[in-house]
């Protein structure tokens, strides 16, 4: 269980929820207060923090000097906020832009322009939106000096991310600092930025299984090369009727007899990936690692002379052809980047639709985090209808007790930068 997240349990997850949610009418007085809180600086929060605490010691009628304390910082606060709308930035526009998408724990960089067609600006001061839960800044550019006459200024903010799904963060604000560096002016605002948050993974270095190759007649579609497969079996001599475009210029300028290039249809390894998605207990972390688990094997055949046909989630089915420059990765880790805990694996539907591809199938690859019933089911039908068949199991510690066909994983592993061999 994490525990992190119920810090923000009544906080909405999406960009568009959260602003919804402080401009509706019950919440307007919290979204008043808070932007009341972000016209002061940070020193502006620390004096009004001390204000409060001069306030509680002026319960104390005999001290008068706490009373002239007190009456001097709400007048600096007072007079701070009063001035802010002469220190707007009128002519200033704000966009931001960040990666369509970035994995689990690695530094997401988000780009601040800051377009000013206008006068020379001062004292520029950007202010970084709310993160939710598993959010995590590193470092952000938090103070501009200058903001020259007609000129673009970019900005950072790098932030780190630790749950999968999709994200959406509040827009960046930038303010100009008053004098006194109590309060700030007016914002300009960014607009919203969204991405995905995909699973981070292991590197493998090797998968074994016996699968078995099977022929694809005319290629595969989508691919490279349309028509005819494209292997070549070898060279015979010219015969009449042969394609002009067949011929050998090697084999003929070697020989000084015209040769023609032989083809013969593609055999492929086609593979499925089913990935179980019933979590045991209330630990997320086995289930998060075959999460994991499952994009190293896709990353992994992808990156082979290997085509992946088939993504299972849970019970859901998912028709891919990646591998051998078709299709692209990033499609799978889309996919699993919004896996959540279900149903255990029902045989009934997963066998309904791999019955349709057992011809061309090469061989299966179960992920799971608990080896029940559910799954054995599923190994034994494969095994019935010859598909080759790999379960892995990720679990926190390995057990010394061997199931045929199975192979653990820990957690310990998934974490090894040597990468795996399975």
């Amino acid at each position: 269980m994490n525990f992190a997240r119920f810090n923000h349990v009544l906080v909405p997850q999406s960009a568009a929820e959260r602003m919804k949610w402080l401009s509706t009418g019950r919440h307007r007085w919290f979204f008043g207060t808070y932007r009341l809180y972000l016209a002061l600086t940070p020193l502006g929060r620390g004096l009004l923090l001390f204000w409060l605490f001069a306030g509680a010691l002026g319960l104390n009628v005999a001290q008068t000097v706490v009373y002239i304390m007190w009456s001097l910082i709400t007048g600096l606060i007072g007079a701070s906020l009063l001035l802010r709308r002469w220190f707007a930035l009128p002519f200033v526009r704000v966009d931001v832009s960040a990666p369509a998408r970035v994995q689990v724990g690695v530094p997401i960089t988000f780009d601040v322009t800051l377009n000013n067609p206008g006068p020379i600006v001062r004292d520029i001061r950007m202010q970084s939106p709310f993160l939710t839960w598993d959010g995590k800044y590193v470092s952000v550019d938090e103070y501009l000096p200058v903001l020259p006459s007609e000129s673009c200024v970019r900005l950072f903010a790098m932030a780190t991310f630790s749950a999968r799904g999709s994200h959406s963060l509040m827009p960046f604000m930038v303010t100009r600092m008053l004098p006194l560096g109590i309060a700030a002016g007016p914002t300009v605002q960014s607009g919203v930025v969204a991405f995905l948050v995909v699973p981070s993974f292991p590197k493998i270095h090797s998968l074994h299984m016996a699968s078995r190759d099977r022929c694809h007649p005319g290629g595969v579609p989508m691919a490279s090369h349309t028509g005819e497969a494209m292997e070549l079996a070898g060279v015979r001599a010219y015969r009449t009727g042969d394609r002009v475009r067949d011929l050998h210029a090697r084999t003929w300028g070697r020989t000084g007899v015209p040769h023609v290039k032989q083809y013969q249809q593609e055999f492929f390894t086609r593979l499925g990936i089913v990935l179980d998605v019933q979590q045991q207990g209330m630990s997320e972390a086995p289930f998060e690692g075959a999460i994991s688990l499952t994009a190293g094997v896709l990353a992994h055949l992808a990156a082979k002379d290997a085509l992946v046909d088939i993504l299972c989630t849970g019970n859901r089915f998912y028709d891919l052809t990646i591998g051998r420059s078709v299709g692209f990765f990033q499609q799978g880790l889309d996919l699993l980047a919004a896996v959540q805990p279900g149903e255990p694996l029902k045989l009934e539907g997963i066998a309904q639709r791999l019955v349709h591809h057992i011809d061309k199938m090469s061989g299966v690859v179960i992920v799971t985090s608990f080896w029940g019933d559910s799954v054995r089911q599923v190994r034994q039908w494969c095994l019935l209808h010859n598909v080759p068949v790999r379960v892995l199991v990720v679990c926190k510690e390995k057990s010394n007790t061997a199931h045929d066909g199975v192979t653990q994983v820990s957690l310990a592993d998934l974490k090894r930068p040597e990468g795996l061999w399975l």
